[in-house]
């Protein structure tokens, strides 16, 4: 099996790591159990992953009033 690797530093992902992910997540160790390897890599990844572009917006000048009030 081909090792996962973090994006950042090319190191293989620990398992210990993605237990840590999924229960983050509060999926519990029965879950992790009753799903496929791939099923629960997906789910991690989709939570991890985001596109940034789509959560920035720029802020109005409503957004800025509002923080300083």
């Amino acid at each position: 099996m081909k090792p996962i690797k973090h994006s950042d530093n090319d190191k293989p992902i620990d398992a210990y790591e993605i237990v840590a992910l999924a229960k983050r997540l509060n999926i519990s160790t029965d879950e992790m159990k009753d799903m496929s390897f791939v099923s629960l890599m997906n789910i991690l990844i989709s939570s991890v992953e985001s596109n940034e572009e789509d959560n920035v917006r720029k802020a109005t000048q409503e957004d800025i009033d509002r923080m300083f009030k």
